[in-house]
């Protein structure tokens, strides 16, 4: 075939300072999948032309940004969202232009992200399905008295606890002890001692990946071992390997197939170790891996010269598209925010210090009554 036009993609990401380092897994695999699919010609054809950024964690650098790479540089759609903190700051602007956001680390769009017509997360939802995530993997454990830590960084992080709290006459838990932490807490004894005082069977974090396993040393060290469920960041092979045996018995959840037993998941491994390979695996990467699949998928439609109505159509035409089993099967209404497409997830639990998934890595359990969307 020959090579068509290029198509020119945009991405926001906070690469630097810490939220950047939490990112590193993500904006590995957004290198892994470029490179790999130019190497395979391309989307259908069209050679893929990335135009990454950093907004550095500022709103205003972001939404800058924005207006630059669609204003200037021409992208017809940005590619995973990288944005725990600014994503809200860019979302009336790309409501206004109608310029498509497919696919997130699913770590920042809480509310805001559910609500936006122009988001179009790819797996669990950056709000509904990022609470779910927790909840599915708490299937894992019969405990019921639940305590919650969460970030008072992150407007996420308050998000989740809420969306958490408002599940406990459905799913039979009950929240005996919660505490607003910073991610900047260096140890969190008085925390783990508190709850280890009212009963906490379950300790859910909602903090970044090196926050939840001081949370889980913390406990340990007072001979305290409740059950662990940390966000779907947690699954993460760097993850593993900080935390050492603290990491054992951990709860977490993936919004798309698990990215290190999943079958279907063998070309994001290849990917990474041919195109990465000091790269870190897992965690919000494999969202931006699988966001890319999903732009393969929606290049079948497209025309010679695409334009971002073209993106908006195939995406609009998607009818229980599950990416081979990579996703729940999924689809997008015009008009409307995607916050009730994919609230569903796979529960992991580390074993042996190894990623786990007990009722198989490609089996999505989702939310009670959840269907999926019919346009």
């Amino acid at each position: 075939m020959a090579p068509g036009a290029p198509v020119k993609l945009g991405q926001i990401a906070t690469r630097t300072g810490p939220v950047g380092a939490a990112l590193q897994s993500a904006i590995d695999a957004t290198r892994a999948w470029v490179a790999d699919v130019n190497a395979r010609g391309g989307l259908a054809g069209h050679p893929v032309q990335l135009v990454a950024t950093d907004d550095r964690g500022d709103p205003n650098q972001a939404l800058a940004l924005a207006r630059q790479l669609v204003e200037k540089d021409g992208v017809i759609a940005f590619y995973a969202s990288l944005q725990v903190t600014t994503l809200q700051a860019i979302l009336p602007y790309v409501e206004q232009k109608g310029i498509p956001i497919i696919g997130s680390c699913a770590c920042g769009g809480a509310q805001f992200g559910d609500a936006s017509p122009m988001l179009f997360d790819v797996g669990a939802t950056s709000g509904k399905g990022l609470v779910w995530e927790h909840l599915a993997a708490m299937s894992l454990t019969d405990k019921k008295k639940v305590g919650i830590l969460y970030c008072r960084e992150a407007a996420s992080c308050a998000f989740m606890h809420d969306g958490i709290v408002a599940y406990q006459k459905q799913l039979g838990f009950q929240v005996v002890y919660e505490a607003q932490v910073s991610l900047a807490q260096p140890d969190f004894t008085a925390e783990v001692l508190q709850a280890q005082q009212r009963g906490v069977e379950v300790l859910v974090t909602n903090v970044d990946n090196a926050s939840t396993t001081r949370i889980a040393r913390a406990a340990h060290r007072q001979n305290y071992y409740p059950g662990v469920i940390a966000p779907h960041s947690y699954a993460e092979d760097k993850t593993l390997r900080d935390a050492g045996k603290d990491s054992e018995g951990i709860l977490t959840a993936t919004g798309v197939a698990e990215w290190s037993n999943a079958p279907v998941m063998a070309d994001f491994r290849e990917a990474m170790n041919r195109y990465v390979p000091g790269g870190v695996r897992g965690g919000p990467g494999t969202n931006t891996w699988v966001a890319g699949i999903m732009l393969e998928r929606l290049a079948r439609d497209w025309p010679a010269q695409p334009t971002t109505a073209d993106v908006l159509k195939s995406l609009y035409g998607l009818r229980n598209e599950t990416l081979g089993g990579r996703i729940p099967p999924t689809a997008y209404k015009q008009g409307t925010g995607h916050g009730d497409t994919a609230v569903c997830a796979i529960p992991v639990k580390v074993v042996d210090g190894k990623f786990t998934t007990p009722n198989g890595p490609q089996n999505f359990v989702c939310a009670p009554g959840w269907q999926p969307v019919q346009p």
